[in-house]
């Protein structure tokens, strides 16, 4: 039995979906020009020329932020695909980080979410050193479980709260600002955000509910688009 095999048994409450021959296989990250094959990232799953189940993407700056789950990294690209660095290992110990499935920027910090140890970490832009937990573990407001991504606006955070089925909103210091939720049909396990920078609509991927959700800058549902 392989090693990964074993980890995966004791996840709870995070559902990691690469299948066994993708565990097999080295993993690749395509790039696409409308539709028209372009490049890929990705030749051997434990190397620097490697992902281990990606998970979400963030373009800042010129500088792709992937979330490299099971290589228990954030791995740096730039728009070529082509290997920048990467920061993280993995534990549960300071500045450690395990399955993080997503990461985004600011001019000064990344922010990581530490998705099986429930916890968003930021680390310093400048040379990727850890600099604190930003936000703790829990179910209180202020808290999450098993963060899976997010999304920066106006100096404000936006967190797929995955487990606690919402979004939240904090300050850069993380500091509790607001619960983002559908009064009519709550979120289910928010997987993955993305922000328009032109006036701060929010797009949450509401999986088992099987939509996408848009709310305004207020926090108010907007529309959904679902099938």
């Amino acid at each position: 039995m392989r090693w990964h095999y074993l980890v995966l048994g004791i996840i709870v409450g995070v559902s990691i979906s690469c299948s066994k021959k993708e565990k097999e296989e080295p993993m690749m990250i395509p790039k696409m020009n409308w539709g028209n094959f372009v490049t890929t990232f990705g030749t051997d799953i434990h190397s620097n020329s490697s992902v281990f189940c990606p998970r979400n993407l963030h373009l800042v700056g010129g500088e792709l932020l992937v979330g490299d789950m099971l290589n228990n990294r954030i791995l740096l690209l730039n728009t070529s695909l082509a290997y920048q660095g990467a920061f993280g290992e993995p534990g549960s110990g300071t500045g450690q980080t395990l399955y993080p499935e997503g990461a985004n920027k600011d001019s000064s910090y990344y922010y990581v979410c530490d998705t099986r140890n429930s916890r968003i970490c930021r680390y310093n832009a400048a040379d990727k050193t850890f600099n604190n937990v930003l936000i703790g573990s829990g179910t209180a407001n202020g808290t999450v479980s098993n963060p899976m991504d997010i999304a920066i606006y106006n100096n404000k955070l936006f967190v797929a709260d995955t487990s606690n089925s919402r979004v939240q909103r904090f300050n850069v210091n993380g500091t509790f600002e607001a619960v983002i939720n559908d009064t009519t049909t709550p979120l289910s396990a928010p997987r993955s955000l993305a922000i328009d920078p032109s006036n701060g609509d929010l797009y949450v991927s509401d999986g088992p509910n099987n939509r996408i959700v848009r709310f305004d800058s207020s926090g108010a549902k907007a529309v959904s688009y679902t099938h």
